[in-house]
């Protein structure tokens, strides 16, 4: 039979030398995970902001019961439905690029992000061979 008597690892000192320092990281970590929490947060509010103002006051077509902003300058007249705007982010993603066609509406797979300096969006017709010119969403008078 093993004998248990006075198992003392730390001395009451360095065991509230220990707790202390144990309070103090967890107390910075806090702080840093808040303060990445916040940054985060401040980030995707200007964010949505910036999405927000760049497809306000556009025109929207209603076209076989969806609705579509439609891109100006372009060499045919493409149109860019609602619901996908909402992912267009900074990075780049694959959009159909819509075109109507003697009562339909023909899809056609493009790429597209926004730019961060103007209101205009960068798309490339062709998902393939990426090439992004900035283009502007059709406003309303």
């Amino acid at each position: 039979m093993i004998e248990i008597s006075n198992l003392d690892f730390f001395s009451e000192s360095e065991e509230k030398k220990n707790r202390h320092q144990i309070d103090i990281f967890t107390h910075l970590e806090k702080k840093n995970i808040l303060n990445h929490l916040n940054e985060q947060r401040l980030s995707r509010q200007k964010n949505e902001k910036i999405q927000k103002e760049r497809f306000e006051n556009k025109k929207i077509y209603m076209i076989q019961n969806k609705q579509y902003y439609k891109i100006i300058d372009m060499k045919r007249a493409y149109y860019l439905e609602v619901e996908s705007c909402k992912n267009i982010s900074y990075a780049q993603s694959i959009v159909l690029l819509y075109t109507y066609t003697f009562a339909t509406m023909t899809a056609r797979k493009g790429l597209a992000k926004i730019d961060k300096a103007t209101e205009r969006i960068l798309i490339s017709n062709d998902a393939l061979r990426v090439y992004f010119k900035p283009y502007a969403l059709e406003e309303e008078r």
